[in-house]
């Protein structure tokens, strides 16, 4: 079969369902589709404020808050500073630059309807989520005209505890998955000549772009690589390039003013290429598309690759354009100079669709291994426990044996997802503000080693520290003094340098004022609602050490 036929309308590629016997009507498909979207929009919106905005997610609600103010985001109001890079965030006038706005101006403008707060600050995004899940539909269903299909990767997407966890955030996550789902889509349409395609794409592209630059320029290299692939055509190369000419030329003002080819330079090289790839590849086999699951089903198609239904030519094309476009991506990320799975969440609606095709071509060879592998696929860590265990660390594998939610890592990870929307969490950041307001002054001076931006969001106090590098020698002393379990970072040579000036400084505050300890009963964890997938707590912790705050009584 040529590369163009998948191109072309062809009547004979109708709805999969309609030709087998025993499958449940496509007209069900979309009735099943909305109770997954119901069911998704319940499981993002509940209990959505009930944990405190952490450092990432306050970094953007306070620069949303200065849009309010200035039109633009600045990190420097007069009193606060905004920053995490010791000061290479903003430029000589405060305008931030070291990531796109896009999500600033998303977190103003639900500010600006329904004031600040914790749930204002994540709404529009738990939103975008779920226009995630709905999009899904469609471009599942453009690749493969078969709505069970489709539907089906509406569920893998909206039950998948990664994804709830990022589209819960008040960051840039959200934007980036539904724009990485419209970019895909209308590049199929750009390659099927259909109208209004060319708009779309540079627009899809464009809001991939203001969302994050890393995700942009991986997806821009990694659509090309599998066009060139799968689906090169000289008529519709001029479209392509067209497209991603319209694409730099609308976004070239914002290339230059985020510094874009310089970031990496700005931006200091902590892990090797090689050292990324393999933890992506760790990562993904581990809360994405477990290789186990994928071997297994090669090997039936293997066995079977006669019968005509389990994987027939026109729907494997885009198969394996989505897998190679996942691999070309993860390869290109992979020069970045360190890893976090927050750079591999536009994957994730892929490889829901991936997934739902393993399902739905099982299906056609044995309608019980296909629901058996289905539900496994959907609701137990099996496979991805399987996948990932051969390449974890064992340290890891024992500390994560130590948590109290470990037990439904394989049996049912949804369930720890669950308990946290179900219950009240407390975590070090809400106990720190709680007692701030409940016993400090309106004009009090407020240092923290790490942790600074929650509180500059939450409290009106004047705060410093965390990972601003301001100059402090000129600062009256501190009225409070918050030094965290775990100090601050310093893995960068200029957060090192900055860590030894601020140990500096709490020597020389310790030396000049009479501090008095409370200790509050909170576990002073290292952040509060980090949702990487590694790194995040379900449940509020028992053991540790508990939140110190120093109150100044006397000057000596």
């Amino acid at each position: 079969m040529g590369k163009k036929q998948f191109l072309k309308k062809d009547r004979k590629t109708q709805d999969i369902t309609k030709q087998e016997a025993g499958f449940p009507p496509p007209s069900y498909a979309i009735l099943v589709g909305i109770i997954i979207v119901i069911t998704g929009a319940i499981l993002i919106f509940s209990n959505l404020s009930n944990r405190y905005l952490w450092e990432d997610e306050a970094e953007t609600a306070l620069l949303g808050r200065n849009i309010l103010t200035f039109g633009i985001p600045k990190a420097f109001d007069g009193k606060t500073l905004i920053s995490q890079e010791v000061g290479r965030d903003y430029d000589v006038n405060y305008v931030w630059r070291w990531t796109p706005w896009l999500d600033k101006y998303i977190t103003a403008a639900s500010f600006m309807v329904q004031g600040e707060g914790t749930f204002p600050a994540r709404f529009p995004f738990a939103l975008l989520g779920l226009l995630s899940i709905v999009s899904l539909y469609f471009l599942a269903n453009l690749f493969f005209k078969d709505r069970w299909m489709a539907v089906l990767s509406m569920a893998f997407l909206a039950f998948s505890v990664p994804f709830l966890l990022y589209v819960r955030q008040c960051r840039y996550y959200s934007i980036a998955i539904l724009g990485s789902i419209w970019t895909v889509y209308f590049f199929f349409a750009l390659l099927k000549k259909n109208k209004g395609a060319i708009p779309g794409f540079v627009i899809a592209m464009s809001l991939l772009f203001h969302s994050n630059y890393l995700t942009f320029l991986g997806t821009a290299f990694a659509l090309m690589v599998c066009f060139l692939i799968f689906y090169f055509d000289t008529k519709v190369i001029r479209r392509v390039f067209l497209s991603y000419l319209l694409i730099f030329l609308i976004n070239l003002p914002w290339f230059v003013f985020f510094n874009i080819m310089g970031k990496a330079e700005e931006a200091e090289k902590l892990m090797p290429f090689g050292k990324n790839l393999f933890q992506y590849y760790t990562l993904i086999n581990e809360f994405g598309l477990p290789q186990i699951a994928l071997l297994l089903f090669f090997i039936l198609a293997a066995i079977f690759r006669k019968h005509n239904k389990f994987m027939n030519v026109i729907p494997a094309r885009p198969f394996f354009f989505l897998l190679i476009f996942s691999m070309v991506y993860v390869i290109f990320i992979s020069f970045a100079p360190w890893s976090f799975y927050r750079y591999v969440i536009t994957l994730l609606p892929l490889f829901a669709i991936l997934m739902a095709f393993m399902c739905r071509s099982l299906w056609s060879w044995n309608c019980t291994a296909a629901v058996l592998f289905s539900l496994c696929l959907l609701f137990t860590g099996v496979f991805q426990r399987i996948s990932a265990y051969p390449f974890l660390d064992p340290a890891y594998l024992k500390a994560r044996e130590e948590r109290a939610d470990w037990r439904f890592d394989i049996a049912f990870p949804l369930g720890n997802y669950l308990y946290e929307i179900t219950h009240d969490l407390d975590g070090p950041i809400e106990g720190m503000v709680k007692f701030l307001q409940k016993n400090a002054k309106p004009n009090d001076r407020v240092f923290i080693s790490y942790g600074d931006l929650p509180l500059k969001f939450y409290t009106k106090l004047e705060v410093k520290g965390g990972l601003t590098g301001e100059d402090l020698t000129e600062w009256p002393l501190p009225d409070w003094v918050i030094i965290r379990s775990f100090f601050r970072f310093g893995d960068r040579e200029q957060l090192k340098q900055d860590a030894y000036k601020m140990g500096d400084y709490i020597t020389h505050i310790f030396s000049r004022a009479q501090y008095k300890e409370v200790e509050i009963p909170y576990v002073d964890y290292w952040w509060e609602n980090i949702p990487e997938p590694r790194l995040h707590v379900f449940r509020t912790p028992k053991e540790g050490q508990w939140v110190k705050i120093q109150q100044r009584v006397s000057m000596d």
